[in-house]
C-alpha cells in the first residue's frame, strides 16, 4: 500500500470508523493493516486531501512563485501570473515588472493553470496538509502566517543577545542596544535575564557593535532563524515545509539548512522549549 493510500485510509476510519479498527482492517494483508494502524494522525475530515491548488496557494508566500513565473515563455507568464489569486497576482507581476490587462480569465483557465504551477514548485504534490501531520508541541507552526513567525523568529534571536549582554559594562552601550529593541522584545530580553541560556553560540560581537540598530536586528533575526531551524530538525519533513513555504523564499531556504531529519542531541529539546515558551507568550498577546 502506498503511504498516501494508508494517509487516506486511516483518515476514513477515523472519521466514519471510530473505535477499533483491526475487524474492519482484517480484509488486508497484515503488512499493508500495520501500516494504515502506523498513520499518527487525529483527524478524520477528508477534505483537506480535496482542497485544491488555488486555495492552497494562499498559504505560500508569493516570493517562491516568482522563479517558476520566470521560467515560463514570455508569452505564458502575464496569463499564468493573472491565474494566480490576490495578493500574489500584485506581487508577483510587482516582482517581474509585468503590467497585466485587466480581462479576467475564465474559472476553468484559471483553475487548470493554477494546478500546472503548483506541480512545479518542489515538493508540493507530495506534502501532507496540515492536518495530517503528527501533532507536537510546535506543530501547530504549520497555521502560522509569515509576520506571526517573524515575531517568533525575532524573539528566538534575543536569547543569543541575553547571554553576551550580561558581559557589557558600558552603560551607555546598554542604552543603545535597548533602544534598538520594542517593549515587546525588552520584555522577553529581561525575562531571559532572568534564567541561565542552555545552549552556547558564537558571539555577536557587540564589542565591535557600533550602535546600528538595523545591524544589530538583522544578526538576531539570522540567529532566531537558524534556531527555529533547529527546533524543528526532528519534525516531520512536511511541518518543515509548510512552515518554510509561510515565509518568503530567503528565510525558508535559509531555515531548511539548518533543519535536521534527526532532533540534534542537546540542542532540539532546549530549543523546541524556548519555541515554545514564545508560542505561549504571542497566544497570549494576540488573545488580549
Amino acid at each position: 500500500m502506498q503511504t498516501k493510500s494508508a494517509i487516506m485510509m486511516r483518515v476514513l476510519l477515523n472519521g466514519f470508523h471510530q473505535g477499533s479498527f483491526e475487524s474492519f482492517l482484517s480484509c488486508l494483508p497484515g503488512t499493508e493493516a500495520q501500516e494504515v494502524l502506523a498513520q499518527q494522525i487525529d483527524s478524520g475530515d477528508p477534505l483537506p486531501a480535496l482542497a485544491q491548488p488555488l486555495e492552497k496557494l494562499t498559504r505560500i508566500h508569493y516570493s517562491w512563485l516568482v522563479p517558476l513565473v520566470e521560467k515560463l515563455p514570455a508569452d505564458v507568464r502575464e496569463v499564468m501570473v493573472k491565474a494566480l489569486p490576490e495578493p500574489h497576482q500584485t506581487k508577483v507581476a510587482q516582482a517581474l515588472k509585468l503590467e497585466l490587462k485587466a480581462e479576467p480569465l475564465a474559472d476553468l483557465v484559471q483553475i487548470y493553470l493554477v494546478d500546472e504551477l503548483y506541480q512545479r514548485l518542489k515538493g508540493a504534490p507530495e506534502v501532507l496538509p496540515p492536518d495530517y501531520l503528527p501533532r507536537t508541541a510546535i506543530s501547530g507552526l504549520t497555521e502560522w502566517k509569515k509576520d506571526e513567525l517573524l515575531d517568533l523568529i525575532d524573539l528566538l534571536g534575543l536569547h543569543d543577545l541575553t547571554e553576551e549582554i550580561r558581559q557589557v559594562v558600558d552603560k551607555k552601550k546598554l542604552q543603545s542596544i535597548y533602544s534598538c529593541l520594542n517593549k515587546r522584545e525588552l520584555q522577553y530580553l529581561q525575562h531571559n535575564l532572568l534564567r541561565k541560556e542552555k545552549i552556547a553560540t558564537p558571539s555577536l560581537g557587540l564589542d565591535r557593535w557600533n550602535g546600528d540598530c538595523k545591524k544589530l536586528k538583522s544578526v538576531m533575526h539570522s540567529r532566531g532563524l537558524v534556531r527555529l531551524g533547529k527546533a524543528l530538525s526532528g519534525e516531520h519533513p512536511d511541518i518543515l515545509w509548510h512552515i518554510m513555504h509561510a515565509l518568503d523564499q530567503g528565510r525558508g531556504e535559509a531555515l531548511q539548512k539548518v533543519y535536521s531529519k534527526k532532533p540534534l542531541p542537546g540542542v532540539t529539546g532546549p530549543l523546541s522549549q524556548q519555541v515554545q515558551g514564545i508560542i505561549n507568550i504571542l497566544k497570549k498577546k494576540s488573545d488580549e
